[in-house]
């Protein structure tokens, strides 16, 4: 999944799948009480703005690596080019590795800010047009909404964390390979 947001940076408009994080499907609505809809379209309100919130944090979380590996590669890259020793081997592997996963860490980062997030919506317009009792229609809309917001925030926070551990396992590769050529070279 990490990669298809790292390439949906270069292919603006590419689908990005979701995880079916969520499988509720909603029940019947016809034995509910007019009370009984109410409460279920105020908890569905609830729902959609804390995923809302969820999601916002997950692109909040994701500008974080993101200016963390922009500030990280180029250190990266510079403490290997300007040594005297060249790396070789499995030490030269694993510098590339870190290079390597720092990018692919960096550019799902920048998928997950940029990249379009479905998040279920009752539009209004559509809504004259359903049937009535419109309260019903709304709570039948709502509920259909919560199971793709789901989706797409536990699909946002997964990417965010392969990033982190991205960056976290460049950082180490790059740093052991950039203390194996310091030792090599003194």
């Amino acid at each position: 999944m990490t990669l298809f947001f790292a390439v949906a940076v270069f292919l603006p408009g590419l689908q990005i799948p979701n995880f079916a994080a969520d499988s509720n499907a909603p029940g019947p609505l016809d034995l509910l009480s007019d009370d009984d809809l109410d409460v279920l379209i105020t908890e569905a309100r609830d729902q959609l703005a804390r995923q809302r919130d969820d999601l916002k944090s997950a692109r909040s979380t994701a500008q974080w690596l993101t200016t963390l590996d922009l500030l990280a590669l180029p250190l990266g890259l510079s403490v290997i080019v300007n040594s005297e020793v060249a790396l070789d081997g499995i030490w030269l592997a694993a510098y590339l590795l870190s290079i390597l996963s720092f990018v692919i860490g960096l550019l799902a980062a920048v998928g997950v800010i940029v990249g379009y997030a479905p998040l279920g919506i009752v539009h209004a317009a559509r809504l004259t047009e359903a049937a009535l009792p419109l309260s019903k229609s709304l709570a039948e809309g709502l509920t259909n909404s919560v199971a793709m917001g789901e989706n797409t925030v536990a699909t946002r926070r997964t990417v965010v964390r392969s990033s982190a551990l991205l960056t976290l396992v460049g950082a180490a590769l790059g740093l052991t390979s950039a203390a194996v050529a310091f030792a090599a070279g003194s």
